[in-house]
């Protein structure tokens, strides 16, 4: 897709259930290159999962990063299976690139290496609500950080609701995906 300015994904009368129970009937939809988008939602919902399954999608097609900035109980780093060596505390706290904060799978999660092109960056284990409630400051370096990371799509998993926080980092970001 011209790159990726044009059409990244596109999705026609797609369905989903569990059981009884319908989350979503035939769906279509587009997303353009450079597109950003929100889920919102109460904790809980699956968010961090979609975010997570959809930026493993979009690895397929190019190098692509999720930003983990949920610090609850369905941050990333509870749902992968992966070592990680450094997280947004490396980047906030001890000065590190945030770009030297990116994990890869390893071979546990991803023993065909069909997502090599996906990274993630961990939310804090330590210093948690220092780290989640940003200054403008903070906010305005965590963004410089993200658009010069060398990926084609970062998805950005933030924590539930439209706090501050939230609604600050969608129209200063131009990261790709939100």
């Amino acid at each position: 897709p011209e790159r990726l300015g044009g059409k990244v994904i596109e999705v026609e009368n797609v369905s989903k259930a569990y059981g009884e129970r319908t989350l979503f009937r035939d769906v279509t939809w587009q997303l353009a290159g450079r597109a950003r988008i929100g889920l919102v939602g109460p904790n809980g919902v699956g968010k961090t999962t979609l975010a997570l399954n959809y930026a493993l999608s979009l690895s397929r097609h190019g190098r692509t990063v999720l930003i983990d900035l949920d610090t609850g109980t369905s941050s990333v780093r509870n749902c992968i299976d992966t070592p990680i060596e450094r997280d947004l505390y490396h980047f906030f706290k001890k000065g590190a690139r945030l770009a030297d904060c990116v994990t890869s799978l390893d071979a546990k999660p991803d023993p065909a290496g069909h997502y090599r092109s996906f990274g993630f960056v961990a939310s804090p284990k330590h210093l948690i609500e220092d780290i989640a409630n940003f200054t403008a400051a903070r906010r305005a370096e965590l963004i410089d950080a993200i658009n010069e990371l060398a990926a084609n799509f970062i998805v950005l998993d933030l924590k539930a609701g439209l706090d501050a926080n939230v609604i600050e980092f969608l129209p200063y970001s131009n990261s790709g995906l939100l």
